[in-house]
């Protein structure tokens, strides 16, 4: 029986250490992000690791697009973890693959296909009954047998190496061996090009991915690791899903430019300062600035490694940005960074999911709207974790009157 907690352990982004996924060295080991709450429920905890291997969907830093467009990147996947587990998921919500597409011609002899002879032909009236001379016979793709038996072969391959973590699963024994590979390969890639379903070409992928994952370069590495080193990325997009509502969030940056006229170059425009989420409250008008630093503070006892004043600087001027050039009542726009820590394992006793810490004082601003005091919250990262697919209004309505009570 494996044991799951002695596989699990959290990010601290102290000296080598920054990983955050599922990384495999002849054993299983699952890293969580900073703060993150391991579950004592062990059914709860295989549900969270699955939920932080599809929260790297969010970026492009474990990059999605690899295992939807019949392309595997083997320099950025070592080891296909993710295709591994999309099988075994689709297997135990579907089952094995099942021959969708078949052949309908009116040059074979089997099963006619009823529906299509009635509306392509024209029958004969004979012994009161219909006589059809030219029916349409239908008949399975050999290929799409193959495909099933393929199937069979690649989870065989996922449940030797994570089939521990969905529980017992039992997979038939498949008419392919190791030898085969380049063969089934073969038949996945031309199978690519004519099929016109989304999911057959999803499933199609992974199995790819998986035999493409067997060549030898890849099979005699030391590490095969499925997550990112920049979780940073992972996490601003967690606090945009939870906590944001404008999706266009672009329409709200902040613009520079030089102007270089001065030697006929006209205006050169420099990348703009990028926010991570706004929330917009339609009833009452106001703005709300979220920033997300994850940044390890919350485990240090002094609370080093604190945004710095640079941090603080850019959330005035995307407040600037509201109010100057969208028209925002400055009385209504607020600013706020929000940093990862575990509620349950903190040095400061704090156990609610969204803690307000403190603001920032400025000495370059006269704090006189809202938006000139910055405030800084933690909020506990396996509550973020399981909550960006929700969007609950509880949780937004839950951190304005932690921003507002505090101002």
């Amino acid at each position: 029986m494996v044991n799951l907690y002695s596989r699990c352990s959290s990010a601290t982004n102290k000296e080598g250490n920054q990983f955050v996924g599922v990384r495999y060295d002849g054993d299983v080991e699952i890293k969580f992000p900073i703060g993150y709450r391991i579950p004592t429920d062990e059914k709860e905890l295989r549900k969270e690791i699955l939920l932080l291997i599809r929260s790297f969907n969010l970026t492009k830093s474990v990059n999605k697009n690899s295992m939807n467009n019949g392309t595997y990147y083997k320099e950025e996947f070592k080891f296909p973890i993710y295709s591994y587990f999309w099988l075994i998921k689709d297997f135990i919500d579907k089952g094995l693959y099942k021959i969708r597409e078949k052949e309908i011609t009116q040059k074979a002899t089997g099963k006619i296909n009823w529906k299509k002879t009635i509306q392509k032909t024209h029958p004969l009236i004979a012994n009161d009954g219909f006589v059809y001379f030219e029916p349409y016979f239908e008949k399975s793709r050999n290929t799409d047998t193959l495909i099933t038996e393929i199937e069979k072969y690649c989870l065989n391959l996922a449940n030797d190496f994570f089939g521990w973590l969905f529980g017992e699963i039992k997979v038939p024994k498949s008419i392919f061996n190791d030898r085969k590979i380049n063969y089934m390969k073969c038949i996945l890639q031309k199978e690519l090009v004519v099929s016109f379903s989304d999911y057959k070409k999803s499933l199609l992928t992974h199995m790819l991915n998986i035999l493409t994952g067997l060549d030898d370069d890849i099979q005699n590495s030391k590490i095969y690791s499925y997550g990112t080193e920049n979780y940073d990325v992972v996490w601003e997009k967690l606090v945009f899903e939870v906590f944001g509502n404008v999706r266009h969030i672009e329409e709200y940056y902040p613009l520079a430019s030089w102007n270089l006229s001065k030697l006929n170059l006209g205006n050169k425009e420099l990348s703009p300062l990028r926010q991570d989420a706004i929330y917009a409250d339609k009833n009452t008008g106001k703005y709300y600035i979220l920033d997300a630093k994850y940044y390890r503070t919350s485990q240090n006892k002094d609370l080093s490694g604190l945004p710095s004043s640079s941090d603080i600087e850019k959330q005035i001027t995307y407040g600037q940005e509201l109010v100057n050039n969208k028209g925002i009542d400055p009385q209504n726009v607020y600013n706020a960074l929000i940093l990862p820590f575990n509620m349950n394992k903190n040095h400061f006793k704090l156990k609610e999911n969204i803690e307000y810490i403190g603001n920032a004082n400025p000495s370059w601003v006269e704090k006189k709207y809202p938006y000139q005091n910055v405030e800084l919250l933690f909020v506990d990262t396996r509550y973020l974790l399981n909550r960006w697919k929700k969007n609950n209004e509880l949780d937004i309505d839950n951190m304005i009157k932690i921003i507002e009570k505090n101002i």
